[in-house]
């Protein structure tokens, strides 16, 4: 009879601890600070709680999910920031309830999560509304959980649902607005930059530092040999800025050109499209999103980015990508202009002072303008000049024979 009262007053006590622990969440949330104090706090008193060896939090994000938190005191354990669900999509959405130490029920999450098979766990869904908002995992080596762990963890994470969801919705925000400051710099930098190599390096330096991209690289079409080329990339590797350039319409970013529409690929090590698998699986390079760059409906040029895990790039990126692409276009057709206008100015400055030295020498040595030109050409070629050059010298001799009065002849000058 002891014996069994001892059991109940143990049982007692665990269900006390409980209460306490699901009072001090409440006390959390209901204290009126930042949904990221609570967070935090709450990570806190779960690792201390639970002895855990590791906390993870994802959020469902479409077909994929985020890591939102992460907590890992395991060295041999890496769990991905990103998991992105195809067929299993449905299976996954249909989890109501946690499960716990080596439930092989639902292993293709486990596998997923990178969990090992020697490691007890909880993962309880995140339900918010009745919707499946994400998944919160616990996990020690040594220790099993037991139900009542399981059933307060559940209780904690329904409670926890909202704040996810409120701070992944100010974060959300947040990137927007860092998006939108981001373009605000490229298109002043467009404005005060004269140099196009300066607009494109700072370009993607900006869409890498705020995209969160491993590698953007900026290539430009080159016409005439029907290639791509690096114009600009922030990544720092000489393999990577260095590959030789891809023919157009025969890669990914060739086929973005062709099509004149973004392209992407999940896993560019594996994709037969994508030219260069061995310097991507050097670099760690997983998934690429091209987004061509196009003035008066022609191609230009593509932007690529790269990210060093699965990703899925969402609506949001690629509208992004295609806002910078569309500066980026507007940036190379203005340095373009600028280029052809001082090559006509160029140009017509040249035929002026070819004109003003053929007519010295006529003057001079009582030549046709054909047999003046004529003289002019076959110096520039014995000397192998420019013909601008010539007829500077003829234009500079004349002015210090002005100065200086003597032989009239300047055509050997």
């Amino acid at each position: 009879m002891k014996q069994k009262n001892k059991i109940n007053q143990k049982k007692s006590r665990s269900k006390k601890e409980q209460k306490e622990i699901i009072k001090q969440i409440i006390d959390l949330i209901a204290t009126g600070n930042s949904m990221t104090d609570i967070i935090v706090n709450s990570s806190e008193l779960i690792i201390k709680e639970f002895s855990c060896s590791y906390y993870i939090i994802y959020l469902l994000d479409g077909n994929k999910l985020k890591c939102f938190i992460k907590r890992n005191f395991l060295s041999d354990i890496e769990f991905p920031q990103e998991i992105i669900f195809d067929s299993d999509l449905n299976e996954i959405l249909k989890i109501k309830e946690p499960f716990l130490n080596k439930n092989n029920k639902y292993e293709f999450l486990l596998k997923k999560l990178n969990i090992k098979k020697d490691t007890y766990y909880i993962i309880s869904p995140v339900i918010n509304l009745g919707e499946l908002v994400g998944f919160m995992i616990i996990g020690r080596e040594k220790k099993p959980f037991n139900p009542g762990d399981e059933k307060l963890f559940f209780s904690i994470a329904s409670l926890l649902a909202a704040s996810f969801l409120n701070t992944k919705k100010i974060s959300k925000n947040q990137d927007i607005q860092k998006q939108i400051e981001a373009l605000m710099k490229i298109s002043k930098t467009i404005v005060e930059k004269s140099s196009l190599e300066e607009i494109l390096k700072i370009i993607v330096n900006i869409v890498a530092y705020v995209m969160d991209y491993k590698i953007c690289s900026v290539m430009l079409s080159n016409e005439e040999k029907q290639e791509l080329e690096i114009k600009a990339t922030q990544a720092l590797s000489d393999e990577y800025r260095l590959k030789p350039n891809l023919k157009i319409g025969q890669s990914l970013s060739g086929k973005a050109i062709k099509e004149k529409k973004p392209i992407s690929s999940i896993d560019v090590v594996k994709d037969p499209d994508y030219k260069y698998p061995e310097i991507a699986k050097k670099q760690g390079l997983k998934s690429m999103l091209a987004v061509p760059m196009i003035v008066k409906n022609k191609a230009i040029g593509v932007i690529n980015v790269y990210t060093t895990t699965e990703h899925i790039f969402s609506e949001e990126e690629i509208k992004m990508l295609s806002a910078v692409a569309n500066l980026a276009a507007v940036a190379i057709e203005n340095s373009k202009l600028e280029e052809e206008t001082l090559k006509v100015k160029d140009a017509l400055e040249t035929r002026k002072l070819i004109e003003r030295a053929k007519g010295i020498l006529m003057k001079l040595n009582n030549m046709t303008e054909e047999e003046a030109y004529t003289t002019m050409r076959k110096k520039a070629m014995d000397m192998c000049k420019p013909l601008k050059e010539i007829a500077e010298a003829i234009i500079l001799t004349m002015e210090m024979n002005k100065k200086n009065p003597g032989g009239k002849d300047v055509s050997s000058k």
